[in-house]
């Protein structure tokens, strides 16, 4: 019984853990199912509905999903069985010798079941293939229907066909609504629960005004009114109008949530009236955010913090027309839900459309006229001329496309008109929030990379250095950051206000994040982001463990500088290479590849491409040690500029003639290069200047200690210096040696100091002396060979005076010669003694 008990155990168990294998010979294989899944809904598709296909759509997408994930366990089982045929080894193909029959069996064995998964494989391959062509189909069915009904002619709205019964259909409305509102009355036993709901709705409005007035009061007491002590720029404008209108609208939406969901409670509004109250609050909340951003953008009380400087009268007008375009789309919102709800005749839907269409487009025409637009002559600066005629093409462009829709919806293409007028509101109000929200953010990020700088550096950093360039690098990270997340925002969301259907896009996003195909290629935004985000946490890594080396490994074991930098260099190398093999992991590109990109060009070193490999690996070692970059100023063996490009072959550098020199990329590495510019772009400046010895040195130090202090661009640290360097030939020799904090003002500065040396010495009788030669006569002694000759010697300021005196005699002048004594040197080339 025992035995027997065990062996039924032992069944089940093999039976159990058969049943779990993928692709058992018993079950039918998930792809098999999936396969006539997906022939069953292409049946489907042409017999369904447009409004009923997004069921399939959504069964299409779960057979997809889970064809995809299911294929991954077996490619892991393929892979598997082909690597235990590769051990296996070829089979023997001599003749005369026959495998073994246990290696064999073994091998046809793994054969057949490779052969068995990797079809199992290729069959879900094609149903994920099936069910993106129907889900494609579905999508072009839906946009068809959808651009069928907005390009749909209707009858022109304003003709006796339509307006009869319009009129009829309203006022067969306004009966119902006062049916509907008694019966509404009644579903209330007594008056008083009636009552009592009347004032709990009250005491929600009052809570929600209550809350705004304080809230309101305190934002502009305590950060608007500090904004507004500083200087008036363009960003602060917008942060200063951005504040000022979330202050005014965050109460306003939570006042009317209050009430909604008070009026909810309390019964008031029903599941049949809940989209028509909801449409009254976004009138009554539409309405608050319209004059909140009017009042925040063009600031009536304050003209120096308006962000678009319009004069008073024409900020006034732009004002009164944007609350009017908000107040009639947003009632129009509240006509179409009251036509829904009292189930009015289409005809009445569609003159509603169209005269709030045509109304929406005449105010839209109003409101890009070109006189309202005049700027305030005192910021007219503020603006360039290719913005201005920009903005001015704009508002040309809106005024046609308001008499368009106009003359669209006249004829008949009411639904386009309303469409387009809708979706331009639409964009309108997110590009606004978009700008409020960019400048809000990067004022933040000014402030953020100004506090994380401050905390970097520490009180113990170096007067000399300069924390401006890093807080401008911080903040140009983060505003770059805030703008990728504005970016990534706002495109989903664009798509959606342009008609794309939330399902269509999320497979869109969903596509774009886990990877589509382009050719034979999957690219995956998902894995490229991964591979950044490994990548960088490596660097980070390393960036951290060469500081903790130095600081705690390799100075208390006193190495030598360069022993430490050369591990730093090392250590960074490691990560470099170590943080790029892993990010080309992460992609999925097959690390085995690189060595067929290896073999390739070790093949084309050998074939003579030892230069171009050596240029090629030079550049990358500027591009990633970087001891010159873009914008050094450097002097070469081949000359002197500034590096205008670096490539992995060569770098262009720009002479002051506007020339370009092309030097190779091993020059740059093998040869000495000077860089007046590497860690930073401060300079010294030397500028020589002698007096003659009759002037007082000390004198002259102080008033060219005066000239270098009086210079704007000198830097007081260091601070500049003068030194009595010698005493020369004809002159005392003076140095003034300043600093200024660019190279590029070397030259004018200089300029500028030798202009205020002269002047000054000038003025205080101060003389520039030139270099002077005196002569030395010494006498001759009659008969000596240097009878006759004289001797001229430079020597210093002091004269020496001759041992003797010499007495000169006049010179006696000699006639001159006559012409027939003159030699010619054509006739007689040789002269006569």
């Amino acid at each position: 019984m025992t035995n027997r008990f065990r062996y039924l155990l032992l069944a089940l168990v093999l039976a159990f853990s058969a049943g779990l294998v993928p692709g058992h010979a018993q079950d039918e294989p998930v792809s098999e199912a999936h396969r006539s899944e997906l022939i069953d809904i292409e049946a489907q598709i042409a017999e369904t509905d447009v409004d009923e296909l997004l069921e399939l759509r959504e069964r299409l997408r779960a057979i997809r999903s889970q064809a995809e994930t299911e294929s991954q366990p077996l490619r892991d089982r393929r892979d598997e069985i082909e690597t235990d045929i590769e051990r296996l080894g070829p089979p023997p193909d001599e003749a005369g010798i026959a495998e073994a029959p246990d290696i064999a069996q073994r091998r046809q064995a793994l054969r057949n079941e490779f052969a068995r998964f990797d079809a199992e494989i290729r069959q879900g391959e094609l149903n994920v293939i099936e069910a993106s062509r129907l889900l494609e189909d579905i999508a072009q069915r839906r946009r068809e229907a959808f651009y069928d009904r907005i390009f749909q002619r209707s009858s022109p709205p304003f003709t006796l066909g339509v307006i009869g019964p319009a009129l009829e259909s309203a006022g067969g409305g306004f009966l119902e609504l006062r049916r509907r509102m008694g019966k509404w009355s009644d579903q209330f036993e007594t008056p008083t629960e009636r009552h009592q709901a009347v004032v709990a709705i009250l005491f929600a409005a009052f809570f929600g005004g209550l809350l705004a007035w304080p809230v309101r009061r305190w934002i502009d007491r305590n950060v608007i009114s500090r904004l507004q002590t500083l200087d008036p720029t363009r960003a602060r404008r917008v942060s200063v109008a951005a504040i000022r209108f979330f202050a005014r609208t965050l109460p306003a939406v939570v006042g009317a949530y209050a009430v909604y969901e008070v009026a909810k409670g309390q019964g008031v509004v029903t599941e049949a009236t809940a989209p028509l109250v909801q449409s009254l609050l976004l009138l009554v909340v539409a309405s608050l955010m319209a004059d909140s951003f009017v009042s925040a953008v063009f600031a009536p009380k304050l003209p120096e913090w308006r962000v678009i400087p319009l004069c008073g009268s024409q900020a006034k007008m732009v004002r009164l027309l944007f609350n009017v375009i908000i107040f009639v789309f947003s009632l129009n919102i509240v006509l179409a839900q009251g036509a829904a709800y009292l189930e009015a005749s289409s005809e009445l839907a569609l003159l509603l459309s169209a005269i709030d269409s045509i109304a929406l487009a005449g105010l839209l025409f109003a409101l890009a006229s070109g006189n309202l637009w005049d700027l305030d002559p005192g910021r007219e600066d503020e603006y360039s001329e290719e913005t201005l005629r920009t903005w001015q093409r704009l508002r040309a462009a809106a005024r046609l496309f308001s008499v368009v829709v106009v003359i669209a919806i006249i004829v008949g293409f009411v639904a386009l008109g309303r469409f387009a007028m809708s979706r331009v509101f639409y964009l309108s109000l997110l590009l606004a929030m978009v700008w409020f929200s960019r400048a809000l953010l990067g004022e933040l990020a000014e402030w953020a990379s100004g506090m994380v700088s401050r905390s970097i550096s520490g009180k113990s950093a170096s007067p000399t250095m300069s924390h401006k360039d890093d807080e401008k690098l911080y903040a140009f990270w983060l505003k770059l950051m805030v703008d990728l997340v504005l970016v990534v925002t706002v495109l989903p969301v664009g798509a959606l206000i342009m008609g794309v259907e939330w399902t269509e896009l999320r497979d869109w996003m969903f596509d774009a994040l886990f990877g589509f195909r382009i050719g034979g290629f999957t690219v995956s935004f998902a894995k490229i982001f991964s591979a950044f985000a490994v990548m960088f946490f490596i660097l980070v890594l390393t960036r951290f463990i060469q500081r903790t080396s130095d600081a705690r490994i390799f100075a208390p074991a006193r190495m030598e500088s360069g022993l430490r930098n050369t591990l730093r260099t090392l250590i960074g190398y490691a990560g470099l290479i170590l943080g790029t093999m892993t990010a080309i992991a992460t992609l999925g590109f097959p690390l085995g590849n690189l060595a067929i990109v290896a073999g390739a060009l070790s093949v084309g070193i050998g074939f003579g491409l030892q230069s171009i490999v050596n240029n090629f690996v030079s550049g990358l070692i500027l591009l990633f040690e970087r001891p010159i970059k873009v914008g050094d100023w450097i002097v070469t063996n081949s000359g002197e500029g500034i590096v205008k490009r670096i490539s992995v072959r060569s770098t262009e550098i720009e002479t002051w003639d506007w020339a370009s020199i092309i030097v190779p990329n091993s020059e740059l590495i093998s040869s000495s290069v000077i860089n007046r510019t590497h860690k930073n772009r401060y300079t010294r400046i030397v500028v020589p200047v002698g007096v003659s010895y009759s002037s007082d040195p000390e004198e002259v130090s102080g008033i060219l200690m005066k000239i270098a202090r009086d210079n704007k661009r000198t830097l007081n640290y260091p601070a500049p210096v003068v030194y009595f360097i010698g005493f020369g030939d004809s002159s005392l020799d003076f140095e003034v040696r300043i600093f200024i904090n660019t190279i590029d003002d070397r030259i004018p500065v200089q300029n500028e100091i030798r202009h205020a040396i002269f002047k000054a010495f000038r003025e205080e009788g101060i003389e520039i002396p030139f270099p002077q030669r005196d002569l030395h006569v010494r006498s001759i002694e009659p008969g000596s060979i240097y009878s006759g000759q004289l001797s001229e010697e430079v020597s210093g300021p002091v004269i020496e005076p001759a041992e003797e005196p010499v007495d000169v005699e006049p010179v006696q002048e000699e006639p001159a010669p006559k012409a027939e004594d003159i030699w010619d040197e054509e006739k007689d080339p040789v002269p006569s003694k």
